[in-house]
């Protein structure tokens, strides 16, 4: 068996445990010069886990992790993602106003009245 680390264009997307993840993660964007978004996983990756060793409830650690996982897997496989990714760092669209949101049975109405 290799002991060479997988390049990441063969990293699966499932079944890998969360401290595998981390430690590529971490990896793959110092190989990138990626030290912003490094560091900004490692604060975040931090506070969460302070969070989840407190209140028991490893979910949210979990999705952050499998985001930024899989985040980083498009960084190297899909052509033009860290163009866009750089993008939407720079100028990140508006958040929504939670004001303005419509009920959800009010949305599924709408879709059954005749246009």
């Amino acid at each position: 068996m290799s002991t060479q680390p997988l390049d990441v264009e063969h990293w699966p997307t499932t079944g890998v445990d969360l401290e595998t993840r981390r430690r590529r993660i971490l990896e793959a964007l110092a190989a990138m010069g990626r030290t912003e978004e490094q560091q900004q996983f490692r604060r975040r990756l931090r506070a969460l886990t302070e969070v989840a060793l407190q209140a028991g409830d490893y979910g949210p650690l979990e999705h952050y992790v499998q985001g930024w996982y899989l985040h980083v897997i498009a960084l190297r496989t899909r052509p033009g993602w860290a163009a866009e990714w750089d993008k939407l760092r720079r100028n990140p669209p508006p958040r929504p106003d939670p004001e303005a949101a419509r009920p959800l049975d009010e949305v599924i109405a709408s879709w059954r009245a005749p246009q």
